[in-house]
């Protein structure tokens, strides 16, 4: 009990720094203005599934908006449909898309790559050394894992616990257990908002060509 306490507490303060970094808001209650504003909202982006899987979670969280982009740091209710699997930190920016979807995963400690999904290399051979991107269309990963990203990607050295995800509940990231470095969430908003800004501009050159 002592040391999940402690656990809190050093996650509570890592989230306050940073918000303080970040601009965004520390939401502790169910009541907090911005946590019924964020659920007004995502309850028509999303189904009740979504909303409870991509969005729901404990208290304390972080949320708001970072370069533009509605993001949320928070230890969710379970990953992938496991109520009773290890506690985790969701990082996620956000959006409403329909891309095609991928995921990068670090080959370090990668979980079993499902057989069905294509392995795109990206062409970097230090990157792809690194890592493995799942997914099938091949100029969308271009898009967004552009240079500036992977080399973003190569600092963060890990993609967490299940591969950082596109699809189109936005992008998210799990961190094993509760993150309690604020250096740590800050980069993997970084970047989560980059590689956000990179499909966005991607989708905007479509439906303007």
């Amino acid at each position: 009990v002592t040391i999940n306490r402690y656990v809190r507490s050093q996650f509570a303060a890592a989230l306050a720094v940073a918000a303080e970094r970040t601009g965004l808001t520390v939401v502790t209650a169910k009541d907090h203005p911005l946590h019924q504003r964020l659920r007004k909202e995502i309850r028509w982006r999303w189904d009740t599934d979504t909303r409870e899987w991509k969005f729901e979670g404990s208290f304390p969280y972080l949320a708001g908006l970072y370069r533009g982009l509605l993001c949320t740091v928070r230890v969710p209710s379970g990953v992938d449909f496991d109520w009773k699997g290890p506690e985790a930190t969701r990082v996620a920016v956000h959006h409403k898309a329909k891309p095609t979807g991928f995921t990068v995963y670090a080959r370090a400690g990668a979980p079993q790559l499902p057989p069905h999904r294509k392995v795109t290399p990206t062409g970097d051979a230090a990157f792809d050394a690194k890592f493995v991107v799942l997914g099938r269309d091949e100029a969308e990963i271009a898009a967004v894992l552009a240079e500036p990203v992977r080399r973003a990607l190569d600092a963060l050295q890990t993609t967490g616990i299940r591969g950082i995800e596109l699809n189109p509940a936005g992008l998210s990231l799990y961190e094993p257990g509760k993150v309690c470095n604020a250096e740590r969430v800050v980069h993997v908003l970084d970047v989560l908002t980059a590689m956000t800004a990179a499909y966005v501009e991607y989708q905007q050159g479509r439906s303007a060509g």
